[in-house]
């Protein structure tokens, strides 16, 4: 084994787990009987049915900040899912039961089935990969699929109505080339963010796990990808540098191609369209800010609000990424620094509506934060691997 330096953290390389499919095979000290294992990836399957809504909500700001308000975090709902320290977390779509994925530094991958009692207090773990798992998403046009991607310089698909990992994206080893981020541009087609500044443009359909198309869009590494909801060409990056950036995908010939260039003091640790229209662009900048822009029209993009926000998590912390809710516009939640420990709950101006804490049960800084689409859910991930979940 070798150490490289990543983002301020050494992170030893190791060689990535065998190519090829890999069958969901339970990891760790308390893994159960092979049949139970069978029963809950058989299990998986209720999960395939769901369907992810983006409708947006028609309760008004402070009667739906009213909800969140009611939300508990009990101590039964703190619980220890991965090894190390958490990197990516989603919330599954379903309306009928809880799934929370959660990523973390070495490569484990943890589902945590909330209201089952089946393997450790309803949590399988998994280890795909063995460098930082440093995305994990539910696929939002086939909520049966779990895509995920690694400092390995792999994207995984987990099938869930298969028990199965698949590869879908492949950089060659020796590259040593990062995977940060994944999201998609149409239901085969998925955007990869990479850590030597490219994107990788990837049809799922195409044998081979390689880009169909990549791009280099940055002169350092890539952070997060996201693509606009509606106008899905449209597709905002951000990366180690002072600038996140919007791109079109009918031109992108140069690096200096792109449409606009959200400006930062320091490096963009995260950059994301609002859930429904993608007339906003949302950035948390390691210069103490977190940013929205207009991107209505996107070529014209221009800063609405610039929100002072301690974004200084330090060399052990994962790094703040601040989100919108699925279903609003007008509202995001962020990890805090701030005593006694919370998440909070701020309105695209800025304003703190509300915060998730509980003393008794939040002793750590959740750098990691998901929202359900439907549900009064809200989940968020420490560095020492626990999930605290609010409902």
């Amino acid at each position: 084994m070798k150490t490289k330096f990543y983002a301020s953290e050494n992170v030893t390389q190791m060689s990535r787990p065998p190519a090829g499919p890999m069958q969901m095979t339970e990891v760790g000290k308390n893994v159960k009987s092979e049949q139970d294992e069978e029963e809950f990836v058989s299990s998986l399957e209720d999960f395939c049915k769901s369907k992810k809504r983006f409708k947006r909500t028609t309760a008004n700001l402070q009667n739906f900040v009213s909800f969140f308000e009611s939300m508990r975090l009990t101590q039964e709902h703190v619980i220890k899912v991965v090894p190390n320290r958490i990197f990516s977390l989603d919330i599954h779509p379903s309306e009928t039961r809880t799934l929370i994925c959660a990523g973390d530094k070495w490569g484990y991958l943890a589902l945590w089935d909330v209201d089952s009692a089946s393997g450790n207090d309803g949590v399988h773990l998994y280890q795909p990969y063995s460098r930082p798992v440093s995305d994990v998403i539910f696929d939002p046009f086939d909520s049966g699929k779990l895509y995920s991607a690694s400092y390995d310089g792999v994207v995984r698909c987990a099938d869930l109505s298969t028990g199965v990992f698949n590869e879908v994206f492949v950089t060659d080893e020796d590259d040593d080339i990062l995977c940060k981020a994944v999201d998609f541009i149409s239901a085969q087609t998925l955007a990869v963010a990479l850590g030597d500044g490219t994107m990788a443009v990837v049809d799922t359909r195409i044998p081979g796990c390689t880009a169909e198309h990549t791009y280099y869009v940055h002169k350092k590494g890539l952070r997060t990808v996201s693509v606009h909801p509606v106008d899905r060409q449209y597709i905002v990056t951000s990366a180690a540098e002072s600038y996140a950036k919007i791109w079109d995908l009918r031109n992108m010939k140069k690096p200096t191609s792109s449409i606009a260039e959200l400006p930062h003091g320091k490096s963009v640790s995260s950059a994301y369209f609002s859930p429904l229209t993608g007339h906003k662009v949302l950035t948390t900048s390691t210069d103490d800010t977190i940013r929205v822009f207009d991107s209505t029209h996107p070529e014209q993009s221009t800063t609405l609000h610039s929100i002072r926000h301690n974004n200084h998590t330090g060399r052990w912390l994962t790094r703040f990424q601040a989100i919108w809710h699925p279903t609003r516009e007008d509202l995001f939640v962020v990890g805090s620094m701030v005593h006694p420990r919370r998440v909070e709950v701020m309105s695209d101006e800025g304003r703190i509506l509300t915060t998730f804490s509980n003393e008794e049960c939040l002793g750590s800084v959740c750098s990691i934060n998901a929202i359900h689409p439907t549900k009064n859910i809200m989940v968020g991930g420490n560095s020492s691997g626990k999930l605290h979940l609010w409902m």
